[in-house]
């Protein structure tokens, strides 16, 4: 299924590239890894826990738009893992003062659209950019060792946030080689309840950053 939207995508961009050339500069891929966990702050008490972090897929189709030598605009469209993992003691019945650690996974997946501003400057071959913009997440799926039944129906599908970060190009002919670094700052908790007097109140808050590896094919040459 992903693959099949993925090709539609594809040749939608390509018939709107032919009717759109003097906009869009470029389009590329880009893939790499997702660093994420999660602080959850249990309000009645006043205790917030940072989860350890976990390693995640990250993966998008970028357009650039427009062919200033400075500033353009870039489109990521894409899917993400997010997540946490904890480190939790086993213990039996039988031997309660002792038990060994298990790793517990719980892994969030994001499709994902964010239009950014993009600065940059071009030194003959190497292109080093910054960029800012903001970033809509959508939930797709999760799943977790833990059994989060009991607040699943509370997670919020819809996360509004921010990408930043660096990057760096090469150019070989018209075929840009990339490496990029991404902060992805969320102003929407996964969760936010207010305590109860059978619940504690939970806000729970991702955090994440991408490193990723990029192509970007150029529809119009190199200004001089």
């Amino acid at each position: 299924m992903k693959k099949t939207v993925f090709l539609l995508l594809l040749i939608v961009l390509f018939v709107f590239r032919e009717t759109n050339a003097q906009i869009l500069r470029d389009i590329g891929i880009k893939t790499g890894i997702s660093i994420s966990n999660q602080n959850w702050t249990h309000k009645s008490i006043e205790r917030t826990q940072k989860k350890d972090y976990r390693i995640g897929l990250n993966f998008a189709l970028n357009l650039e738009w427009f062919n200033n030598n400075y500033f353009t605009m870039i489109t990521d469209i894409g899917y993400i893992q997010k997540g946490f993992n904890e480190d939790v003691t086993i213990t039996s019945i039988d031997n309660p003062e002792s038990g060994y650690l298990k790793t517990f996974k719980t892994e969030f997946d994001y499709l994902y659209f964010s239009p950014q501003l993009k600065i940059r400057k071009e030194f003959n071959k190497i292109t080093p950019y910054a960029f800012v913009g903001p970033r809509i997440d959508y939930q797709s799926t999760y799943k977790s060792d833990f059994n989060l039944s009991s607040i699943e129906n509370d997670f919020e599908k819809i996360i509004f946030g921010l990408n930043y970060g660096l990057g760096i190009n090469y150019r070989i002919n018209k075929i840009d080689i990339g490496l990029e670094f991404t902060n992805i700052y969320d102003f929407t908790n996964l969760i936010n309840t207010q305590a109860t007097q059978n619940t504690s109140g939970l806000k729970i808050k991702n955090n994440a950053f991408t490193i990723d590896f990029g192509f970007n094919f150029h529809f119009k040459q190199k200004k001089e």
